[in-house]
């Protein structure tokens, strides 16, 4: 069975995901406190014990209006979730 590691598994795509193939595929769906894609360390640690065969990743900052407001800040959680979020993974 592959094993598939599910980031955002509660927003709205990966909710539906999830329930569509949770029974055809092995599927980790950690919240964000369980596994931050801001801590790298914790990802890799997460994908050495783990070894997962595919990511889905969904985990976003998904609020336009405040994303829209912190354009361009690095420093920001919008940026922070889309931007180092994504490279981590």
């Amino acid at each position: 069975m592959n094993k598939i590691l599910v980031t955002g598994a509660s927003g709205l795509v990966a909710s539906r995901f999830c329930e569509l193939y949770q029974k055809r595929y092995q599927l980790w769906m950690p919240t964000g406190k369980e596994l931050n894609v801001l801590a790298r360390q914790s990802l890799e640690n997460f994908f050495l014990l783990n070894k997962p065969e595919a990511v889905i990743h969904a985990a976003a900052f998904t609020d336009v209006n405040t994303a829209e407001a912190q354009r361009n800040n690095k420093n920001d959680l919008a940026w922070q979730l889309n931007v180092l979020g994504t490279q981590n993974i």
